[in-house]
């Protein structure tokens, strides 16, 4: 006898005879196909059918080709031995398989990993050839999906971060089925689908009931909202208007209400504009949903037809079928004629004129707290960054890290401080462990908020010993070593406290109005080299006590364009090996008591003219001669000269050398990350899976006699 419904699986054409098929499939969903089966063994195992494709065929009417559905066997049950007309003992023995689409497999694979630079269908076209061996699928698009500069599958399976993705672009999926094989079928618009192939009409009626006419057939409509308005922010051109709004008329009230969403996933204003009307067309796909139900078996999701023969004219329309549930029970009986099969059927549509978007249901995966990451930049740098001090990272999870500057995008790093040309700064560098966030949980969407030490990297200073120090210390660049750094040092230890400052090479002080510094007791300069001094206006050094200036190898020279003015309450003394005054055009000393030169040898010499005087008597020597004039001149005859007073040796001090300031230690150079070991491929290529793939079987045949 011919069956309505027969089943070819790894086992064979014949192995099991289909009592039922319960069906359901929807538009952006995985279909699924529960199968009774009798079979007159009990040998059956799930170890043997699990994993294996197999197709269901089904005798349609009128002489029209036979349908299939085909699919993976995702579960099996043995549900024990029953009494079945099936076969002519009268006995056999009850199983239970589920069908899938190869697609669902992607729901037993999860990973973490980052994607850049990509389009979002070629993102998902990656993930799809995760399954190579057993993906098959058709695009038909018209738009064009974003192109992202990061997007990141984060602790979710691959079929929740295709799902999302494709969801977000408003593309949608359904599946066409052959006999031993079945494709996924990408679509954005109205015309990516055909008419159902066994005839374009189906035919409504009431109160005939037959298996090409519609029985029952319900108009819903819901208010839905009359505009769309999205908005986000990029941070590159951060006073670009991104705010963008789609709205759609209805001819009844209220319908003019706005739903509003940040953030919208978008950088360009254009981009923005898309994924408005997307998002109103989502809504408004589901303005009018239609649902009818019948014995048809001609159904198909992502299919269309004309509604014929309704007596409300306006519903006599093209519609699309969105969702379509049947429960085919089979004609099992060894003896029976073909009695006995039934399908019935539900099915949902919209116009064949909306436009359809997938609802967004997929959650997006969040990142609620912190987590830290390693610096990395490009083979051999220390310092990996952009025009906004940005570094990039190697997350912990990241199984396709390379170690290099491809493991991420540039992300933004939090400062005390931010201006526009000034604020504070401090680029994180290669192999330093950071701490990053997410904005709003995205994982797309990272920034780093801070760092730490780690067992690699450890603190500058000797911890817990040195816990009363706080201070930064940095390291030169490029290829410092461990004696080269900046540092700035506070140490809190009671009675030791200390501000130590270590500057590499320069230090440089611009004070551009007054520099005031107290010092409670004393201060060292020390110069390796010279120290160099210069004021615009007056120079003032005063000292309670002593003054020293000491040049141990060489001159103490004092030049001004002025009068250069020595002033004490006691003596002025100078020691040296030689004296030498040289001024012009007049030098004048004065005494105001008395003036001695006292010395073994005494020279005075003018080259024009030497004057002594006293009163009115002087003595003139000039080259023409000796001039002698007084009140009486007295030679030889008495009298005594006073005699100049000797002048003390004095005692000088060297000034005393400054102390050193104390030195500090450097660190060492933070190790690059190395690159993670790439995990290995899919292991569903399983044999079943090649052979179902590559010969299209198995094939499924009808039987005129099981």
């Amino acid at each position: 006898m011919a069956r309505m419904l027969t089943i070819g699986t790894i086992k064979g054409d014949d192995a099991f005879v289909v009592e039922k098929v319960v069906g359901r499939e929807e538009m952006s969903r995985l279909f699924e196909y529960r199968v009774d089966l009798l079979s007159e063994k009990d040998d059956h195992l799930a170890k043997d059918l699990l994993g294996t494709n197999a197709s269901i065929y089904l005798e349609m009417l009128g002489g029209a080709d036979p349908r299939y559905f085909n699919g993976y066997v995702t579960r099996f049950a043995h549900l024990g031995a029953t009494r079945t007309p099936a076969f002519k003992s009268g006995h056999g023995f009850r199983y239970q398989l589920t069908l899938s689409p190869w697609l669902w497999f992607l729901t037993r694979t999860s990973t973490c990993a980052i994607f850049q630079q990509k389009k979002i269908l070629a993102v998902v076209e990656e993930v799809l050839g995760r399954v190579s061996e057993l993906s098959s699928f058709e695009k038909k698009l018209t738009g064009d999906t974003e192109q992202r500069d990061y997007c990141v599958q984060y602790r979710e399976t691959d079929f929740n971060f295709v799902s999302r993705l494709l969801e977000q672009e408003g593309i949608y999926y359904y599946f066409t089925h052959e006999n031993g094989k079945h494709k996924l079928v990408l679509a954005d618009h109205p015309g990516a689908h055909p008419m159902l192939p066994e005839g374009p009409e189906l035919r409504y009626s009431a109160s005939k009931q037959d298996a090409v006419t519609l029985r029952a057939w319900i108009h819903h409509a819901e208010i839905q909202s009359g505009a769309y308005a999205i908005n986000d922010f990029d941070y590159n051109k951060p006073n670009t208007a991104l705010l963008k709004v789609a709205s759609k008329e209805r001819p009844h009230k209220n319908a003019g209400f706005e739903q509003y969403d940040y953030p919208g996933e978008y950088l360009e204003p254009g981009r923005g504009s898309t994924y408005a009307n997307i998002r109103m067309e989502e809504l408004h796909c589901q303005y009018e949903v239609d649902r009818g139900s019948a014995v048809d078996r001609r159904i198909r999701v992502g299919h269309k037809f004309k509604l014929v023969d309704h007596p409300v004219s306006a519903l006599n329309q093209e519609y699309l079928v969105l969702g379509h549930q049947f429960t085919a029970v089979n004609n099992v009986s060894s003896s029976a004629d073909g009695e006995g099969a039934t399908m019935e059927c539900s099915l949902s549509v919209i116009p064949a004129a909306t436009q359809y978007r997938p609802p967004r249901v997929t959650p997006l995966p969040s990142i609620p707290g912190p987590q830290t990451a390693i610096v990395v930049g490009k083979q051999g740098e220390e310092i990996e960054t952009d025009a906004l001090g940005r570094v990039k990272v190697q997350f912990h999870w990241d199984r396709y890290s390379t170690g290099s500057d491809k493991d991420s995008c540039w992300i933004r790093v939090s400062n005390p401080f931010a201006g526009k040309g000034w604020g504070a700064i401090n680029i994180p560098r290669v192999g330093q462990e950071v701490i990053v966030q997410f904005m709003e949980g995205d994982p797309d969407r990272p920034i780093i908020t801070g760092r730490v030490y780690n067992g690699e990297n450890q603190t500058p200073y000797d911890m817990p010993a040195k816990k009363m120090i706080t201070g930064m210390k940095t390291r030169s660049y490029p290829n410092g070593g461990n004696d080269q750094f900046n540092e700035l040092r506070f140490d809190d230890s009671a009675g030791k406290e200390q501000v130590y400052l270590q500057a590499q090479k320069w230090l440089d002080f611009r004070v551009k109005s007054v520099f005031k510094e107290w010092i409670g007791a004393t201060s060292n300069t020390y110069a390796a080299g010279s120290i160099m001094a210069q004021t615009g206006n007056e120079y003032h050094l005063t000292a309670k006590g002593d003054m020293f200036v000491t040049s141990k190898d060489g001159k103490v020279v004092v030049k001004a364009k002025d009068d250069i003015m020595v002033y004490t309450a006691n003596a002025l003394g100078t020691e040296a090996a030689s004296f030498s005054t040289h001024m012009a055009p007049k030098v004048a000393v004065t005494g105001k008591d008395r003036l001695d030169l006292y010395g073994d040898d005494i020279r005075i010499t003018g080259k024009s003219k030497i004057d002594l005087k006293v009163g009115g008597n002087f003595i003139s020597i000039t080259p023409g001669g000796i001039f002698i004039k007084g009140t009486m001149v007295n030679i030889n005859s008495g009298g005594s000269a006073s005699e100049a007073a000797e002048v003390s040796a004095n005692t000088f001090k060297d000034a005393k050398l400054p102390a050193h300031a104390m030195n500090s230690e450097g660190g060492s150079k933070s190790p690059p990350p190395q690159a993670r070991t790439k995990p290995q491929g899919y292991k569903g290529q399983a044999s079943s899976f090649k052979a179902a793939a590559k010969g299209g079987s198995p094939l499924v045949k009808p039987c005129a006699e099981c």
